[in-house]
């Protein structure tokens, strides 16, 4: 089972942000909004948290996934 495989993923849930895809970074904090592109280490669905690389950095994050293809960063 794909769940099963570590990834935080239950039974039923789409998932939504698949392992080494391409995502949209997003941290807003107020008024204000940050966006950069990144690439998940772990597949995820709705609300899951999983460990993304931010492009060019070399620097991962753990970030919650938001929708298809975008995750959310929180302090």
């Amino acid at each position: 089972y794909a769940w099963a495989a570590g990834g935080g993923e239950s039974p039923g849930r789409a998932t939504l942000v698949d392992r080494n895809e391409t995502v949209s970074m997003r941290y807003a904090n107020g008024r204000l909004g940050i966006r950069t592109g990144g690439r998940a280490l772990a597949p995820g669905s709705r609300g899951a948290r999983i460990r993304v690389i931010k492009l060019g950095a070399r620097m991962s994050i753990t970030a919650g996934v938001a929708g298809e293809g975008l995750v959310e960063v929180r302090r």
